[in-house]
């Protein structure tokens, strides 16, 4: 089965969005920020604020949020080349060590960390992947997040395809402008 915010061959991802920020993450924190006390979405709430509560509570990785511009709520896509490296100097980024980033709506960030930590994203990845994933989106309301995989080995020969960053352990930002409003 495939789904439209899932993706393991390049493709974009799209997903639901409720807020004007969404937060990058790797799998493998989500346990670590799952049971932080989020603020509620307001319009003094400020991407900054979200951005040091992250910081302060993932450990050595980072997190990145983003803040979209002229938003209105629906459903919005996230092409794999949006994704760029960086450089560690870079003011925000998100780190990755799983060769995955989670992608969050932040009014569904705490119910969507619950749903799809470590193990549950793991668990995804096997023979019956397909229905611990359509579980997860059912448990959060809706497909209010989305996994993008990188996946390749440098090691064993494999590129990303041409003007794609992502290969999967590494330092990455969105292009700007990124995520886009789908219709």
């Amino acid at each position: 089965m495939e789904f439209p915010n899932w993706s393991q061959s390049f493709g974009p991802v799209r997903l639901q969005l409720t807020s004007r920020f969404i937060v990058l993450v790797d799998p493998l924190i989500a346990f670590e920020l799952a049971n932080v006390e989020y603020p509620a979405v307001t319009s003094q709430l400020k991407a900054k604020t979200i951005q040091k509560l992250l910081d302060d509570n993932s450990g050595h990785m980072n997190c990145l949020v983003v803040e979209i511009d002229d938003f209105s709520p629906g459903e919005y896509e996230i092409d794999f080349a949006d994704i760029c490296s960086c450089d560690e100097d870079e003011k925000s980024f998100v780190s990755v060590d799983s060769a995955a980033i989670l992608v969050a709506d932040y009014t569904h960030l705490a119910s969507v960390l619950a749903h799809m930590e470590w193990e549950v994203y793991d668990e995804c990845l096997q023979e019956d992947g397909d229905v611990v994933f359509a579980k997860a989106i059912e448990k959060t309301g809706g497909a209010f997040f989305a996994i993008i995989e990188g996946g390749i080995s440098e090691e064993m020969g494999e590129e990303p395809p041409e003007g794609h960053d992502f290969i999967g352990a590494g330092t990455y930002i969105l292009k700007a402008g990124s995520p886009r409003k789908v219709g």
